[in-house]
């Protein structure tokens, strides 16, 4: 989802999102991939697929201006760039249900969020991780944690937790993509 982010971008807007894995009242909830990924943690703090990816962003000093997804996502969000111009399409009833908004106005309020943005956008801070960044992540199976430890400084930390360590965070976020494909691949067969 970050592919071609780099240098050079004023602003990106992140459309169409999903609440983190667990979030309750999220439509379709995941953080990557649902069948893999329970929780994952930078510095103990949970992340979304939207923090995860605004933080790729903000590492190319790159402010995530707008955001829209259902409300618990949009919520999620605000709790990462709390003056981000958050947009929300849907009310998430469960994970396969929700009250969405009519295509044209859903439409109307994107428009209308994305020039807020835009006329706002240097009160908009990039999401930057500084410092030490300690990625911890649960996989839903043991299985998968056994092969993600054999990558290189990567860590078992329990059952199904796995963690790395680093202080450049695009570094942190492609062992993260590396973990999760690996991690898909170590259960096959139908889900129980």
């Amino acid at each position: 989802m970050c592919t071609g982010l780099g240098p050079g971008f004023d602003a990106a807007f992140f459309v169409g999102y999903h609440g983190s894995a667990g979030t309750r009242d999220a439509v379709i909830d995941h953080t990557y991939d649902s069948r893999v990924i329970a929780e994952a943690r930078i510095n103990g703090r949970p992340q979304s697929e939207g923090s995860l990816n605004a933080a790729v962003a903000g590492y190319f000093g790159c402010p995530v201006a707008l955001f829209s997804g259902d409300a618990a996502a949009v919520s999620q969000m605000h709790q990462y760039v709390l003056p981000l111009e958050g947009v929300v399409v849907k009310e998430g009833v469960s994970r396969y249900s929700a009250r969405s908004l009519h295509p044209s106005v859903a439409r109307a309020r994107l428009r209308e969020g994305a020039k807020r943005a835009i006329e706002r956008l240097e009160n908009i801070p990039p999401l930057v991780h500084e410092g030490k960044l300690d990625l911890e992540v649960d996989l839903f199976h043991a299985v998968m944690a056994d092969v993600c430890e054999w990558i290189p400084a990567v860590e078992r930390r329990g059952p199904r937790t796995v963690g790395y360590a680093s202080d450049d965070y695009l570094e942190v976020f492609k062992l993260f993509l590396a973990l999760t494909t690996i991690a898909g691949t170590a259960v096959v067969g139908p889900s129980r």
